[in-house]
């Protein structure tokens, strides 16, 4: 899944970690994609991962984006609009 695990010291955090972002679970950032809104779970390096499907089941997400322009994957989970039903 994630290449590249490299450190130089014991102990040290692996290099790659620097472009690897994974949100906190208690706010995750918004962000609106295609007039939908997404909860960001994480970004990850595109050239970092081979497959999407096992980290997707991992984080949880019904969604993955690929976004070149930035060189990453987006994890999200949409969130659903909410419907009023008037009596």
């Amino acid at each position: 899944m994630l290449e590249g695990y490299r450190c130089s010291r014991v102990g040290a955090r692996p290099t790659f970690f620097k472009s690897i972002m994974r949100y906190s679970g208690l706010k995750y950032p918004l962000q609106k994609i295609h007039d939908d809104l997404y909860e960001v779970i994480a970004e990850y390096p595109i050239q970092r991962i081979k497959d999407t499907h096992p980290i997707r089941e991992w984080l949880e997400c019904d969604s993955v984006f690929k976004v070149n322009k930035n060189g990453n994957y987006i994890f999200c989970r949409k969130i659903e609009e909410a419907s009023l039903e008037t009596e």
